[in-house]
């Protein structure tokens, strides 16, 4: 849905309805009017709060830690690019009433001493009186979530949910395709609007439960994710960095050889000499049992934790902590 061109219903008028916009003024006789297509999934684009200059910022924050290796931290960045992202929107209104049924029984008794005993035990012994009652249920609904996986940029860490629901401020433009397109990649939907708006209003079928959904709607929001791409001794690397937060989504960056190393040789070096002291034990020289169990263990532990360094092929996932 580009740009949709009416006529006024007032004076006749041509009308340009922006793609996302619902209420529209004409600009000849200033009428209002609310337009609605039916059909269409409304698209907005989450207004970013984070440049690249910042979005580099982070990115160079996270290569400092100490399992990334030395040498990577000050690798040239090849491309800096903006995302959007596709999460749909869906909200809707459940109304109706549901049919309960539950027990009631008086207070427990809180007396103290052999008086409150006798008391106490008639009390939980009571099952209490059955009761019947209708509720009427009045609830919003609100179900965000990713329209495509996308798990190289960590869309599962994004948080749009929460920010829509209040804890950040989330500005919202209209989709202009032809703009949008000129700044950023854009990554189409691959999840169906049907399926996710009826995964969203589906619920268990019961006799009890007579309520419904009204004023379902549904929107399709694009939020921008900051893509960094950089190579190490001609491997390729890349950094997600979300567009509003700033906060690292995803990356993977060349690990530190020298740990790997290191707990490899203090591995071989433990394990050596536990199963010295056990050879010791079993020529006849004294040896201490738990002494040796720890230094094998340790031993053990470190030369795992090498080996499944290096079976990562020298590369370590990046997030934020």
């Amino acid at each position: 849905m580009g740009l949709v061109h009416l006529d006024c219903p007032a004076c006749g008028g041509a009308l340009s309805l922006s793609e996302g916009e619902r209420i529209v003024a004409c600009l000849y006789c200033r009428g209002r009017s609310l337009v609605d297509v039916p059909g269409a999934v409304p698209r907005h684009v989450v207004q970013p709060t984070v440049d690249g200059a910042a979005a580099e910022r982070m990115a160079r924050a996270s290569l400092r830690r100490a399992d990334v290796e030395q040498t990577a931290r000050g690798a040239r960045f090849e491309s800096v690019g903006l995302c959007y992202v596709p999460f749909y929107e869906a909200t809707a209104f459940r109304l109706g009433t549901v049919f309960v049924r539950d027990r009631v029984k008086p207070p427990a008794p809180l007396g103290e001493g052999e008086e409150g005993g006798p008391e106490l035990d008639r009390w939980l012994q009571d099952p209490g009186k059955e009761r019947e009652d209708t509720r009427v249920v009045e609830q919003d609904v609100l179900r965000i979530g990713a329209a495509c996986e996308l798990p190289e940029l960590g869309v599962q860490r994004i948080r749009l949910a929460d920010q829509r629901r209040g804890g950040t401020t989330v500005l919202l433009q209209p989709f202009d395709p032809v703009s949008i397109h000129k700044r950023a990649v854009v990554f189409a939907p691959t999840t169906p609007a049907e399926r996710f708006l009826r995964e969203t209003t589906w619920r268990v079928q019961s006799q009890n439960d007579a309520t419904r959904y009204v004023e379902t709607r549904l929107k399709l929001l694009y939020y921008p994710v900051w893509q960094i791409r950089y190579r190490y001794r001609g491997r390729p690397f890349g950094l997600a960095v979300d567009g509003v937060t700033g906060e690292l989504l995803r990356g993977t960056a060349p690990q530190a050889q020298a740990l790997a190393a290191g707990a490899a040789a203090a591995g071989a070096g433990l394990s050596a000499l536990g199963l010295g002291r056990w050879l010791r034990g079993v020529l006849g020289w004294r040896a201490e049992g738990p002494t040796v169990l720890f230094l094998v263990v340790a031993g053990a532990a470190l030369l795992w934790l090498a080996w499944h360094w290096y079976a990562q092929a020298g590369e370590v996932e990046l997030v934020s902590g």
